[in-house]
């Protein structure tokens, strides 16, 4: 419709749409306008990972830097390491970082510096290839503990879209292990290599 707009042209849309007389009781609750258009922008695997995040919640995500005084020149071996593609049930599983970047473009996930609140699940991740790998480029490296997770959009988007209805995220519906974690545990690892 606006593909090629002049600014004119969008602004003339932009003052036509808040011109326009918005009636609540015309307008769906649950639903965004935008959500057909999102549908129409992702793949099936992107489906599966929103489906996923909409019921699993945040999920642990790591990079791999060099460990150096103070961080002072520190150099990220890998970034974004994590398992949601797999857990998703996905059929790509190497495209994963392509998946997450265009559902972040879309406003559905977002990527946070904040790690999860078990540091147990990012044992999973170092012994991920990616991270191998990371770890055999240097002699001393450090994990930085991170997560992904949906936005109050992508949420929104989840719940009108899928049916979420008893699917348990592959048993990570819930995350309580039923045990007692005492102290936070540390956000950095640190590995040496001889």
């Amino acid at each position: 419709k606006l593909k090629g707009a002049s600014f004119r042209d969008l602004k003339a849309h932009g003052d036509a749409l808040l011109d326009s007389s918005w009636n609540a009781a015309t307008q769906p609750r649950e639903e965004h306008p935008a959500f057909a258009q999102i549908m129409s922008s992702i793949t099936a695997d992107e489906a599966r990972i929103l489906r996923f995040l909409a019921v699993s919640g945040p999920q642990p995500a790591m990079d791999v830097r060099t460990k150096t005084p103070f961080g002072v020149g520190s150099e990220r071996l890998a970034g974004g390491i994590n398992l949601i593609a797999d857990m998703a049930g996905c059929q790509w599983t190497d495209r994963d970082q392509h998946y997450l970047a265009n559902l972040n473009r879309l406003g559905l996930v977002r990527f946070s510096e904040e790690p999860v609140e078990d540091f147990r699940r990012y044992s999973l991740l170092t012994a991920n290839q990616a991270a191998i790998d990371a770890y055999a480029k240097a002699k001393k490296t450090i994990d930085i503990y991170r997560s992904i997770y949906l936005s109050l959009f992508g949420i929104q988007f989840a719940n009108a879209c899928f049916d979420l209805e008893g699917y348990d995220a592959g048993g990570w519906a819930d995350n309580d292990r039923g045990d007692v974690i005492h102290g936070k545990g540390t956000p950095a690892v640190k590995h040496k290599h001889h």
